[in-house]
């Protein structure tokens, strides 16, 4: 879980309040090695983001496990237009939530109660 406390949230404050969600955001500047040229191609026939974003797009999608459905894609509907890392993804918050409750569940389980508070502070 720690993970993806550093590595994958993304920070938003609406109505005064901060809020805290999870999303795929590989770190990438170039092509995935495994798809170079296709992904060299996407990126260098668009021009709505700098390559770096659509890269990294493109390695978030993979991350996801869910390569290149639809729910990643932004006009157009297709590679050139990958924006996974624009996306909060409710199904990946609604994992990190169950994660977290059933982490603190078990902690509680096991008389660990230091870390089975630790699902009142995300809550």
């Amino acid at each position: 879980m720690q993970f993806w406390e550093n590595n994958r949230t993304i920070n938003i404050t609406s109505e005064g309040k901060d809020h805290t969600f999870y999303q795929y955001r590989a770190i990438s500047n170039c092509p995935r090695p495994e798809s170079f040229l296709v992904d060299f191609l996407a990126a260098k026939d668009q021009s709505a983001l700098p390559n770096e974003i659509i890269w990294s797009s493109l390695a978030s999608a993979c991350e996801s496990g869910l390569d290149f459905t639809s729910r990643w894609f932004g006009t157009p509907k297709n590679r050139k237009g990958i924006r996974t890392n624009l996306i909060i993804p409710v199904d990946l918050n609604v994992f990190i939530a169950q994660n977290f409750l059933l982490i603190s569940e078990w902690n509680e389980l096991f008389e660990n109660y230091k870390y089975a508070m630790f699902k009142l502070s995300k809550e």
